[in-house]
This record gives structure tokens, sequence and C-alpha cells, in this order.
């Protein structure tokens, strides 16, 4: 998460203290020095908060310390000096006074009054919180705003000696901005293979969880890759905040368009030209029946862009008798198949209206009509395709 402060001061903060603080005690109860000496004051010991970030997304919950920074006197200094000349004189080393360990336990009391609301001092922890969910009402349309606190920490140091000191910390809040970046097209496709990435400024991609409505699909970063169904979907950009919760960010609506229908037609075997209506065709002549997907869907979405034959029904019309009819299945269909059409995505079936019914006869009219075809995804998915979106149904007269 975006953000900073505290960090290097902090360390040398705490550093200073811990180091500082065992050795003054130490001292009290070990060498013949003016306990005046090593007693901390209130003019050199300073109190600090600290922030641990400066800026916070709206809706995450603010966290700060305080630190204290001890600025011992010349005095103290030269006690410092004499406590490390015994040491290696052979001094033995005392137990440590009690005194020593304890760290502060400040009384901490909030100016409310300059106080951005709703922030407080837990005890327990020694820190200051805020859930900045109640700043939205009063950021309205800002993007971002700056807030500050203060407070007055009262404590006593080793020695018995007690300080009063004013603190005050500022941070910025922001509203998390989500862009959204789409696999190269402008909107989202029906079952195919979908991808979108969201950038959440302010947010690690690594913090986001991405949930749509349309599948109940939900994953972890900032791309989701999936098959939406219906026309419009909503997507829920949420993020996990420090504190382990999922807070929900932004929603972007999306809308879903149905797959562009393939093209279906007729030509001779080993032509390139679709026949038309008024052309002748043979019965025992081998015709090519090809599904060709739309082409900018198969640019945008060449996993899934294929096509399968299920059924089709080939019926012959004869002068002065009733017509006969067949139905062609799958398993027939996959027979006729040939993989020749590939390099240029198509997909070819070879065969004769012999072939298709079984036996010799005399045809007046062939009428060629796909009953059913399947969309293959690239989840290897059958979806299938309504008939009625394409020129399914094709009559020639025979010669």
């Amino acid at each position: 998460m975006a953000g900073g402060g505290g960090g290097a001061v902090g360390m040398r903060l705490n550093i200073m203290t811990a180091l500082y603080l065992p050795i003054l005690g130490y001292a009290m109860s070990t060498f013949d020095i003016n306990p005046d000496a090593l007693v901390i004051k209130s003019d050199n010991l300073e109190a600090y908060a600290v922030a641990k970030n400066k800026t916070v997304p709206l809706g995450d919950r603010f966290e700060a310390n305080i630190l204290y920074e001890l600025k011992p006197s010349e005095e103290q200094k030269a006690a410092l000096e004499a406590i490390k000349e015994g040491e290696h004189a052979g001094g033995e080393k005392a137990e440590e006074d009690h005194n020593a360990k304890m760290m502060f336990k400040p009384h901490v009391l909030i100016d409310e009054s300059n106080s951005v609301k709703g922030i407080y001092y837990d005890t327990l922890e020694a820190k200051f919180f805020l859930d900045t969910e109640v700043l939205r009402a009063q950021m309205g349309t800002e993007m971002t705003k700056t807030f500050s606190f203060k407070a007055k920490v009262s404590a006593k140091t080793i020695g018995g000696k007690g300080f009063e000191k004013d603190i005050e910390e500022s941070f910025t809040v922001f509203k998390p901005f989500v862009e959204v970046q789409s696999n190269s097209v402008p909107s989202l496709i029906a079952e195919c293979e979908n991808s979108l990435r969201f950038n959440a400024i302010g947010y690690d991609p690594t913090q986001l969880v991405l949930s749509d409505r349309s599948s109940g699909l939900n994953v972890n970063g900032n791309t989701i890759t999936w098959s939406p169904k219906g026309d419009t979907t909503v997507i829920t950009v949420s993020a996990r905040t420090p504190d382990g919760q999922v807070r929900e960010i932004d929603k972007k609506g999306f809308r879903i368009k149905p797959t562009p229908s393939p093209v279906a037609g007729i030509r001779l075997e080993n032509n390139t030209q679709f026949l038309s209506s008024s052309d002748l065709l043979g019965y025992q002549e081998y015709f090519e029946l090809v599904i060709r997907p739309d082409e900018s869907f198969v640019k945008d979405f060449p996993k899934d862009a294929r096509y399968r034959l299920d059924e089709v029904t080939i019926e012959i019309g004869k002068r002065g008798l009733a017509p006969e009819q067949t139905t062609l299945d799958s398993q027939t269909l996959k027979e006729f198949f040939n993989t020749k059409g590939r390099a240029k995505n198509e997909d070819i079936y070879i065969f004769s209206a012999l072939d298709a019914m079984g036996r010799n006869m005399i045809a007046a009219q062939i009428q060629i009509r796909i009953d059913k075809i399947n969309r293959i995804n690239f989840q290897n998915k059958a979806i299938p395709v309504d008939v009625n979106t394409f020129k399914s149904s094709f009559v020639y007269n025979a010669r």
C-alpha cells in the first residue's frame, strides 16, 4: 500500500529509548553516582506521534504509535562515562533495577476539539487508531483530504519524575481510484476467454480480490480471466486490509455482447467460392459444407472461434414423388470432417448427397440444412449456436 512516515525515525527513537533507559536504571542500583544526574526529566525527554502510514486509502484503518526521544544533559553524559569506566575496572554487574525494565505507560488524553472525529487511543496496544470509513461523508467529492489529531501524554519516568508532553500528527486519506484494462477488445463477449486487469491506486495488486456477479467467480489479485454469462455483469473490486478484512473499494459494470454468428456456405470440392441459390449441384457431386467464424471475432478470440456440427439434414426432392430425407448425426459428420480448412479458420465437411442418402436416386432438388451446431470455447466447452442467427439452410436444383 502506498504510504510512509516514521520508519527510520521510529527505529532511531526506539533504539535510543531501549538502550538509554536500562543503562540509567542499572547505574542507579550499582554505582556511587549522584542519583539526580540519572533522573529523566521533562526537559530532556521528547514524545512524538508517528503514523504507521502517512497516506491511507479511505476505508482502511489508520494507526500511529507514541515514540520517545531521550536528550541526556551534560551531567548525564558524564555519569554514563563513569558507568562504562566502572564496568571496565571489573565491577560486577548487579541485577537491573525493576524500573529499568519498565517502558512508559502513559496516560493519553486526545484533544477532541482539534482532532479528527473518531480517533481513539488503545491503552493495551499503546496506539492511536481510526477507521477511516467514518470520514467518507466528510470527504464528500474530494479525492484526497488531510486530517490531524492532537493529544496530551502524561507519564512517569524512571526515577519517579513526571512529565507531560503535547503531541500531534497528520495524515492524508484518499479515495482509491480503480482503472480497468481489457484484453485488447472494447467489450466483453459472452462465454469466451475475457481478461480484465484492475489497477487500484494505493493498493498493491496482491491485496486485491475480484468478484464477478455473472458467474460467481472470486479471484485473488488484480486480474480476472473467465467466461462471463448474460447481458451484463458487475465486477466488485475489494482489498485485503492490514487487519485481515476484505473491504470493498469499487464496483465496475460491463455490458456482455453475444458471440458473433458464424458464416456457413456450400461450395464444390476444392473451390473457393460459395454456391449461389441459382447454381446447380449434382446428386453424386462432392461438395464442402463450410463453417467460418466472424473475422473480427476469430481475431480477438482465436481460442473461442471453433465450431462443431452435430446434426445436418439432407432432403432430396423428386419429381412427382414425396421427398426423402436423412439426418446425419455428429458421429457421421465426424467421418466427413476434413482438416484442410484449419489454416484458414474453416471447419469443412466433404461429402455428396449420395453419401448421405446411402443409395442412388434421381434427384430434382437437394436441400442441406444445419440443425445443430456448437461453438467450442477456450475451456473446450460446447455452447449451442442458434441456427436462426445465420444462413443455415441451402437449396439447389439438381443437375
